[in-house]
């Protein structure tokens, strides 16, 4: 093994998704590690290939990261190729909840998450960043003095690295439009989600 191989194992396991497991990384914990499930796919792993190009996309335009987390590329672990992103962190060093865990620990309500969606959605609409799939399990909710905030971990940009997809990434109305058409269905989505956990 490369010394400069990361070691990654279960007690380090943050989620699993549909296509990805999420580690912490063993050395920093300010960073975490999304691995493809499937073996032997590495650096042809759509998703993660879409995480790197965003996340280039929303630097070279001086986006803040503020309702998203940075990918910094690629890195070898046991496991393969991984990508290495921030993890989301409370202002005093904690990590982060899910909405969805928040929801359970009885910490927001709903006029609360409302608000914080209005400010995701407000960011996102000033700086043409496409929110294409918003669930209460890929918003974290990042605490500080300075204001609660939602963070999507997952579901920027789109599924699909099609001509339209680049063009969105390159063109702010496009982007805008996108995010506009399709808000009042995420936000009717995660209102659902939030009423379900609340009843």
């Amino acid at each position: 093994m490369n010394k400069n191989t990361l070691n990654l194992h279960d007690g380090l396991l943050l989620a699993t998704g549909s296509e990805r497991r999420c580690y912490m990384h063993p050395d920093s914990t300010g960073h975490c590690l999304k691995v493809p499930i499937k073996p032997g796919l590495g650096k042809n792993c759509p998703q993660c290939r879409l995480d790197v190009y965003i996340a280039a996309r929303l630097k070279s335009r001086g986006v803040p990261f503020v309702h998203t987390v940075d990918c910094l590329g690629w890195v070898e672990t046991n496991m393969g190729p991984a990508i290495m992103l921030q993890r989301v962190l409370n202002q005093d060093g904690s990590p982060s909840m899910t909405l969805k865990s928040a929801l359970e620990h009885g910490l927001l309500d709903w006029n609360m998450v409302k608000g914080m969606l209005y400010e995701l959605r407000t960011w996102a609409i000033q700086y043409a960043v496409v929110i294409s799939e918003l669930n209460i399990k890929n918003l974290m909710l990042r605490t500080g003095s300075d204001g609660d905030r939602l963070v999507v971990v997952d579901g920027l940009g789109g599924r699909k690295p099609d001509m339209v997809f680049h063009l969105r990434s390159r063109i702010p109305w496009m982007a805008r439009h996108k995010t506009l058409k399709r808000w009042p269905r995420e936000y009717n989505k995660v209102k659902d989600a939030v009423m379900n956990i609340l009843k």
